[in-house]
């Protein structure tokens, strides 16, 4: 048997989400009923329908008003009232200047509908973001924005409607134990799998002599490229994506292992870029996505049989399968430690 570890958390249980993504469902006439969030989840929805149940006749699949966000940060609470206001102005403005050009006989060229794999319960309307950066609380999804981990004090770009952990009270203290548990005697090669913008590669430079960040998206290949020379980190690129823009160094990391980001697939993870990392001194973080690892990748990682692996992940069924898997290839589970960067959720 295992034991796990008592949940870590933090003292900020309200006021602490620096992202925020309100919805509203399709206006009528230029109106919005209410802006907040979805009473049922859709995969709940989904098994529902599936049962036979009427969801016409549940309250739960309609959006709930939310003026304020208690788990939210006080500087989103304090700009979302007027993005509220701004949205709904935007909305009518729309429907006044649809109605206009109809009423003159222009009609506006409707997008092609495309098919969809799985039903959308809630009526087309919009998703809207608010999160808090360096920059402040920013609206734009496609804006480049950064924010500092605390404590640790680099600083990462990346765009607003991206994944960035959106705790920043549990987020130092989880790298400092992912990191903790990669370090071990004889291990001074790190690769940091599904490394996105470089999180964990960057933080864990200090202590290891040469790391690798590998991510399939060449944009955020190169995304984690800017971020070591923001924090004054050497660092290679290799594959798609190579060419970046100057970047200003706000930190300078002394005796920081080099770093190289690799922008490869599923099949060449282990190749090349870290083809002559040695496997009984190579550590590797894992942090994949919801649906976790699959086989083609987990038969590479037994194939070169690091010294250790740390797996991050923010779902536990499909780690659970995963960890079943790496334990049945030899590996012995050293500690399972639960963070909670979700609290009142």
């Amino acid at each position: 048997a295992v034991s796990v570890n008592p949940v870590f958390g933090t003292q900020e249980a309200f006021g602490y989400r620096s992202k925020l993504t309100p919805h509203f469902d399709q206006p009528r006439q230029g109106e919005i009923d209410a802006i907040g969030f979805h009473r049922m989840k859709l995969p709940t929805l989904y098994y529902l329908e599936k049962r036979g149940v009427d969801l016409s006749t549940l309250p739960m699949n309609k959006v709930l008003d939310a003026e304020q966000c208690p788990i939210a940060t006080q500087a989103i609470n304090e700009r979302l009232p007027s993005l509220r206001l701004e949205t709904r102005d935007r909305i009518r403005k729309k429907y006044e200047d649809d109605m206009k050009k109809k009423a003159e006989g222009v009609e506006e060229e409707k997008p092609k509908k495309t098919p969809r794999k799985r039903r959308n319960f809630h009526n087309m309307g919009e998703t809207l973001l608010l999160r808090e950066t360096l920059e402040g609380v920013v609206t734009d999804p496609k804006a480049v924005v950064h924010e500092r981990v605390k404590g640790i004090g680099l600083e990462f770009e990346f765009k607003a409607g991206e994944f960035f952990q959106n705790n920043p009270f549990v987020l130092p203290h989880m790298i400092e134990h992912v990191v903790s548990w990669a370090r071990a005697p004889g291990v001074d090669h790190l690769i940091d799998a599904y490394c996105g913008g470089g999180l964990f590669c960057l933080c864990a430079a200090p202590h290891f002599k040469e790391l690798a960040g590998v991510e399939i998206s060449g944009t955020a290949v190169a995304c984690a490229q800017r971020n070591a020379r923001r924090n004054g980190i050497s660092a290679e690129q290799e594959g798609e994506g190579a060419a970046g823009a100057e970047v200003q160094e706000v930190n300078h990391i002394p005796g920081a292992g080099k770093c190289r980001f690799v922008a490869g697939t599923a099949s060449t993870i282990f190749g090349p870029g870290v083809e002559h990392f040695p496997p009984h001194q190579t550590a590797i973080i894992l942090d994949p996505p919801r649906k976790g690892c699959d086989d083609e990748f987990l038969n590479q990682l037994f194939a070169f049989g690091p010294a250790r692996v740390v797996y991050v992940s923010c779902d536990p069924a499909t780690q659970a399968r995963d960890t079943r898997k790496i334990v049945e290839a030899g590996f012995k589970i050293l500690d399972v430690t639960p963070f909670d960067l979700f609290p009142q959720t």
